[in-house]
């Protein structure tokens, strides 16, 4: 397929990219509209769509509503459902999820296996080749490329994981020339799993805003940023990684080593914890009636405290706290309109929301506190693996990170 044929350059026009990217966004659309929106002669909007449409990238769907003056109604565009498939990777701490899907990001297979938390690097890539293998599509039909997503600070460019915080021995690591070895002809792409998430929301979520912050909680806290529309990566790959400062002074110790980061006191981790040495106290609780094959869990405090569960209620109200005061330190930074949650915190519904909205309102500077959306993400547990496909979909478009959304 020409689209992705890298001799022919179909792509890397700026007015192909440009007019890609527009029909995505706003598909089915006419070619009229298009050449208004983006100032393009008939004639080049008319060479380009051509080719695309011969390509088997676009196609004419049907009509439009006629204009007020009447005439003919526009012969509307949008993307071909078989231009091709995707496959989608996350790792975890715990996890690996390969998904095959459309350019829709609508799920036809999924895979997933066990890992563990110090397995070797090799070991976690033999297994991704293995599960990618298994759904036995990449033989006969099209893909259009691999997205993954690791946790860490990541040169997105040449696809290696630079360092991990929570996968060991994960420093250097060369996922991209990995994959593309084992499965020549198909291109892979990789980035930090929070910036899938803005990905998700940009290509599939319909988000608007053009300053906001994603939010990953869970085990470990990442943010992926969009200022002025645009991708923030930082100097060295490593911006968003503020699960790693200093929130309370001489606090207790994180995972990686130091003491009193944001996630050490506002992760999952610390607070299946407290709730365990209540339980061994003797604190009345319903909690031990959610365990998970015998083990308390996240989702045994969720489950407890929905059921009105008093101290799974306390546990949960103070894990809401410190999610909020180092929230409203990023609003602080970055002067967000949107803050959107994903991972575990969003279990904890409103009140998480109000208890959130409170530390911003109580802890941000007045003028910046102002008209901030806090949701969580619609995409639930699926938002990075379907960050994974916007991941693709961004480079075989050939959209660049200052032009991602």
């Amino acid at each position: 397929m020409i689209f992705f044929d890298k001799k022919n350059n179909l792509i890397k026009d700026l007015n192909r990219t440009r007019i890609l990217k527009y029909i995505w966004d706003n598909a089915p659309i006419d070619r009229a509209r298009i050449s208004k929106e983006l100032g393009l002669s008939r004639t080049t909007l008319t060479i380009v769509v051509k080719e695309l449409i011969e390509n088997k990238i676009l196609e004419e769907i049907g009509y439009g509503e006629s204009t007020s003056e009447g005439g003919k109604k526009p012969i509307l565009l949008n993307f071909r459902d078989d231009i091709g498939f995707i496959i989608g990777i996350t790792v975890g701490i715990k996890k690996i999820k390969v998904v095959l899907g459309n350019i829709k990001a609508e799920f036809l297979n999924e895979l997933e296996i066990d890992r563990s938390a110090d397995e070797a690097p090799k070991i976690t890539l033999k297994k991704i080749s293995d599960l990618v293998k298994k759904l036995d599509v990449y033989k006969t039909k099209q893909i259009l490329g691999i997205g993954i997503g690791i946790p860490g600070v990541i040169d997105h460019i040449n696809g290696i994981v630079k360092f991990s915080p929570n996968l060991k021995d994960w420093e250097n690591i060369a996922v991209k020339k990995y994959i593309e070895d084992e499965f020549p002809g198909i291109s892979c792409y990789i980035d930090r799993e929070t910036n899938l998430q803005v990905f998700a929301e940009k290509w599939f979520g319909q988000i608007n805003s053009k300053n906001f912050i994603a939010i990953e909680t869970g085990i470990g806290i990442g943010i992926g940023i969009i200022i002025n529309d645009r991708i923030y990566r930082g100097n060295n790959d490593a911006a968003g990684e503020f699960g790693h400062t200093t929130i309370v002074t001489h606090g207790s110790e994180c995972h990686c080593g130091n003491y009193g980061w944001w996630e050490s006191v506002a992760t999952i981790r610390s607070f299946i914890g407290k709730a365990a040495n209540g339980i061994e106290k003797g604190i009345q609780t319903k909690l031990p009636d959610y365990y998970v094959n015998g083990s308390l869990t996240f989702e045994s405090i969720v489950n407890a405290y929905r059921d009105g569960d008093e101290f799974s209620k306390t546990i949960l109200e103070e894990y809401a706290y410190w999610l909020g005061l180092g929230i409203a330190n990023i609003v602080n930074v970055f002067d967000p309109e949107l803050i959107i949650i994903y991972g575990s915190a969003s279990q904890l519904g409103d009140m998480g929301i109000r208890i959130i909205k409170n530390m911003i309102a109580s802890n941000a500077l007045p003028k910046v506190k102002r008209n901030i959306e806090v949701k969580y993400s619609r995409f639930g547990k699926e938002a990075r693996i379907t960050g994974t496909f916007g991941l693709v979909i961004k480079n075989i478009l050939s959209i660049p990170d200052e032009y991602i959304v």
